[in-house]
């Protein structure tokens, strides 16, 4: 699926038309929001609270959740506000805000290394500081 993480990076430097995300290290970056919202990924198809029902979409689209908790209409699974949902033609996928990610420091003899939580267990970003 070509979902944010699969985008270039936002080089630009300019917080206006990107979206913040996780990309596949568990790094907090942004994306151009021309790219997710032209078509050339998934439409913004609108913002959803816990009792939206989004059918089936005929096109690749994403809502924006705006509530915590469970949405019943997207496979009954839990997010919290500011998530994501796409769909992926089969069901719903569920992306979350990167401001949701769990990092960590951890010192490792004279080296710090950053961590993320991947929803089960903590994993290297391969972040590393010499102290």
């Amino acid at each position: 699926m070509n979902y944010e993480k699969d985008l270039p990076l936002d080089e630009s430097g300019s917080l206006t038309g990107s979206m913040r995300g996780v990309n596949e290290e568990g790094e907090s970056v942004r994306y151009p929001m021309t790219l997710i919202a032209s078509g050339s990924a998934y439409e913004y198809l609108g913002a959803a609270i816990l009792t939206t029902d989004p059918g089936t979409p005929a096109i690749n689209g994403f809502w924006i959740c705006t509530q915590d908790g469970e949405y019943t209409n997207f496979g009954a699974q839990t997010a919290r506000n500011l998530d994501r949902f796409y769909w992926n033609g089969a069901s719903w996928d569920l992306i979350q805000y990167s401001a949701h990610l769990s990092a960590r420091l951890v010192k490792d003899g004279t080296t710090i290394k950053m961590e993320y939580w991947n929803g089960s267990a903590w994993a290297e970003s391969g972040s590393e500081f010499e102290i």
